[in-house]
């Protein structure tokens, strides 16, 4: 192989804009929070994807038709301590995301599980802003 400068710092420069860029983590923290918001007639479902958050880090929230929910994730390098680091992706972080909710909750029967890195938050409509049936009556 024969030795060619430029394509060595062109390798190099290449390295070295990954490393310190900042954008290395550029829409990492977003791509963490995603989430997907259902409705039904009875309620809303809020699912969210929260990798390496441990069920004591996670705050939930229900406040004036507003939904918060904030996690915090740490890394967990205990097991790694003689370990000489290579590369380094995660990051400690906290994070937090409302979503309006646009109906008369029922906050004594709002549920939450975590399981496998997927919060799952039902918010079941109280009986007075679920719709009726209303029987229109022939004389």
């Amino acid at each position: 192989m024969v030795f060619n400068p430029i394509y060595e710092m062109d390798t190099l420069r290449r390295l070295v804009d990954e490393v310190f860029s900042p954008s290395i983590f550029e829409g990492r923290l977003d791509n963490f929070a995603r989430a997907n918001v259902y409705e039904s007639d009875k309620g809303f479902v809020v699912q969210m994807y929260a990798p390496g958050v441990k069920n004591d880090d996670i705050d939930l929230n229900f406040s004036n038709g507003i939904l918060t929910i904030k996690t915090k994730r740490t890394k967990d390098t205990s097991k790694f301590k003689d370990a000489k680091v290579l590369r380094e992706e995660t990051v400690d972080f906290d994070y937090s995301r409302s979503f309006t909710v646009p109906a008369d909750i029922d906050t004594e029967k709002i549920t939450a599980k975590f399981e496998h890195g997927m919060l799952i938050v039902h918010l079941p409509k109280s009986e007075k802003s679920m719709p009726k049936k209303i029987e229109v009556k022939v004389k």
